[in-house]
């Protein structure tokens, strides 16, 4: 859907019977008119069109609304109304994410000559939560799944109208994705529409299946559709399409400069480079240096705020952590201290001097002065608490016409001041979706380049301004411009760290030298049941074929027991797995995930190793962590890569507390984080894989069926499966010296 159909995609969505009776008053959500704007109505003319096709979709939302959800269930579910002649009444089934607030919302959609929904003996949208699909009923309904939704397709008879699947909720993104997918594959005249707020694995995957680009919200969409006049119930996507299309849009800019923190600056930088370069206290160091620089407050007011908070550290906090850590390392004790010496420097300046919080209560003050109202917005509570005590010890109040709100807590508002006191993330949602028509950002300079540019870089296609003033004394922003970076590798990326660190606490943890490895050593002679045999390094991964289960497995060739069946295609050079992904980049994005899992399978075998622990050791560890682990055999399948890790996401984090005490805090969160997304991802990619390639044997093997892929697979490949596929089981492993 291009810019250019926005509006008559609107105009069509408004001719339909649900939003007719909206704009005529004959329908209401719990006694008040429930009002879209322009995008809104054209995104959901353009999912029920697809609908009408029996097409699925992908809907990518990154601004936070429920009003997208709601639109289209209940659009759908009220075309189907028995009362309305010439229709199916076909249910809907909707996996929800709950918490999200949306379904109450459908509850309460009742006809204008009722006080509310619950006074409506007959719901105006009837809907029922169900534990399973054989629940499911013919009747005309909303069916939304509860937790831990059973996946009883054989028990499925009933018709079924369409889909609805919110990605943000883990149980469907991750737990039961690919049940979803399954069912969806089995019932291609079902179209489903799939919603996300972020292309999360199971986002990326839907994609491809679907073969489509997804409708993204965008700010270019919101900027250029036709605006309608305020309105009682509109929704908050509908107040960000105003801000947009307004043509009034003023980003501005002020950098505080301070000659004698400039001073301190380039030592400070080039030391915490240095210790993340040598992976020396990597996040931590990192920390200190966002606490110090990017906080819009001194030092102390932070630490008074969060007292004895565990959650949150201070910066003599970090100090001390730092110095005990360079107590314990053998090289780099000497860099760790000069930076924490240098760490303590500059806190003593900021509390002493603070040019950047001077600036934000006088612009506090200032906005006091002013008529219009004002929020200035924190990252989050405890930042909140320490701006009011820096206020307070000031001498300064907070106008009555001044709000301090959280990140959390901003939604769009035109005509109010936005101001935010720190610098975003790149990725953050306020640069596409500015809150209001004046949104300004104040910082320390160094940030000046990061925050600027990002700023432009998401409005490039929207009318906007964008000012900049520099504050303070001791020059212009480029006096530290030589010192700016992107504050994303401090805390929020460690994806580069990762790709060069082993954190599994081996060498040769690289891909490149992975591979280099399994090319040396022992050979592997696998004899299969046709007379042949095949040549694989003890390293080398292979594709295993479970053909009771359907299920494909990823293993090294030493793992490979005799009775198992092996997936060989003659005619395609490399591994069946490269064959069923589409691309190169999809191939090396699959390896980087497996050398992350890899690695944390690595991490997890020299412990045990190094400790002398046995699996039910491990048992007993992960239990004293809270873990719910009964079995050992788990471990060992995880240890012999059999499994390809917990499926429980704190047993992940466990494993890893466990093998690598060294990883403190934000470091062992982060690099969680990545291996459990990898894993994640692959498991996801496998059992669609393993679809897939049960499909293609079958063809192989059953005349009577025929292999069906999603389209992320193309028709050249299938063709090579179907005609190529070699199926054989392992009768004997011979070791060989490899020459």
């Amino acid at each position: 859907m291009g810019v250019s159909d926005i509006t008559s995609y609107a105009d069509s969505f408004r001719q339909r019977v649900f939003m007719g009776g909206f704009l005529q008053g004959t329908i209401q959500n719990d006694g008040t008119a429930f009002h879209l704007g322009t995008t809104e109505c054209a995104i959901v003319e353009k999912a029920l069109r697809a609908v009408d096709r029996r097409e699925s979709l992908l809907i990518h939302n990154p601004f936070p609304t429920t009003s997208l959800p709601v639109a289209i269930i209940a659009s759908y579910a009220y075309s189907q109304n028995p009362r309305i002649p010439g229709n199916e009444e076909l249910p809907m089934l909707v996996f929800p994410a709950s918490s999200r607030g949306y379904l109450s919302e459908i509850d309460k959609f009742h006809f204008q000559t009722t006080v509310s929904a619950e006074d409506n003996k007959t719901p105006l949208i009837p809907r029922e939560s169900i534990g399973s699909l054989s629940e499911q009923s013919a009747s005309w309904h909303v069916y939304t799944a509860k937790d831990n939704f059973v996946f009883d397709i054989e028990n499925h008879d009933v018709p079924l109208g369409a889909l609805f699947i919110d990605l943000r909720k883990p149980e469907w993104s991750e737990r039961r994705f690919d049940n979803i997918e399954e069912f969806c594959e089995s019932n291609p005249d079902i179209p489903a529409i799939f919603y996300t707020e972020e292309m999360n694995p199971a986002a990326e995957l839907t994609q491809e299946r679907l073969g489509s680009e997804p409708i993204r919200v965008t700010g270019e969409m919101l900027a250029n559709a036709a605006t309608t006049d305020p309105a009682e119930g509109e929704s908050s996507l509908t107040v960000q399409e105003r801000i947009l299309s307004s043509g009034r849009l003023e980003v501005l800019q002020f950098p505080v400069t301070d000659e004698g923190l400039g001073d301190h600056i380039p030592e400070f930088i080039g030391l915490k480079k240095k210790c993340q370069k040598r992976d020396l206290a990597y996040v931590d160091v990192g920390r200190v240096f966002n606490r110090l620089l990017k906080q819009p407050f001194k030092p102390k007011y932070w630490s008074r705020s969060v007292g004895s908070n565990a959650f949150y550290d201070d910066v003599p906090g970090y100090i001390e952590r730092l110095e005990r850590r360079a107590g314990n390392v053998e090289r780099g004790s000497n860099l760790l201290n000069n930076y924490a010496r240098k760490a303590n420097e500059v806190q003593g300046y900021l509390n002493g001097r603070h040019a950047l919080q001077n600036t934000v209560l006088d612009a506090i003050q200032r906005a006091g002065d002013d008529e219009g109202h004002s929020r200035f917005v924190v990252k989050n509570t405890p930042a909140k608490e320490a701006l009011r005590l820096a206020a307070t010890d000031s001498g300064y109040t907070i106008p009555e016409n001044v709000e301090i709100i959280e990140r959390g807590k901003v939604t769009p508002m035109p005509d109010t001041r936005y101001v935010f006191l720190y610098p975003p993330y790149r990725d953050d949602y306020v640069f596409e979706f500015p809150p209001s028509e004046q949104v300004a950002f104040i910082y320390q300079a160094l940030w000046s380049n990061y925050v600027q540019s990002a700023a432009q870089e998401a409005t490039k296609k929207i009318t906007a301004t964008h000012k900049t003033q520099s504050i303070g004394e001791g020059g212009a922003v480029g006096d530290v411009e030589d010192h700016v970076f992107d504050i994303d590798t401090l805390e929020s990326d460690i994806e580069g760290y990762l790709r060069g660190v082993d954190f599994g606490g081996s060498d040769g943890s690289s891909l490149e030298e992975s591979e280099e490895a399994a090319s040396d050593g022992e050979e592997l002679i696998f004899e299969l049941t046709d007379g042949s045999s095949r040549r694989f390094s003890e390293e080398s991964i292979v594709t295993i074929y479970d053909p009771e289960e359907a299920k494909i497995s990823r293993k090294t060739a030493k793992k490979v027991d005799i009775g198992e069946e092996i997936l060989l295609i003659e005619s395609v050079a490399g591994d069946l797995y490269d064959v069923l992904l589409d691309s190169a980049h999809k191939r090396d994005a699959v390896r980087e995930d497996e050398e992350l899992v890899a690695n944390w399978r690595r991490a997890l075998n020299n412990a045990m190793e190094r400790e002398g622990l046995s699996y039910e050791d491990v048992v007993d560890e992960l239990q004293e962590r809270g873990s719910d682990i009964e079995s050992w055999h788990s471990v060992r399948a995880w240890s012999e890569g059999r499994y390809m890790g917990p499926l429980d996401e704190g047993d992940c984090r466990r494993v890893l507390h466990l093998a690598r005490p060294d990883l403190e805090g934000a470091l062992l969160e982060q690099i969680h984080e990545q291996v459990w997304k990898a894993m994640k991802h692959l498991r996801l990619l496998h059992r669609r894989i393993g679809r897939n390639v049960r499909r293609a044997v079958e063809a192989e093997y059953n005349p009577s069926t025929t292999s069906s892929f999603g389209s992320d697979v193309n028709e050249q490949m299938v063709k090579n499966i179907a005609r190529n596929i070699d199926r054989q089981t392992i009768t004997n492993i011979e070791a060989s010296a490899n020459e």
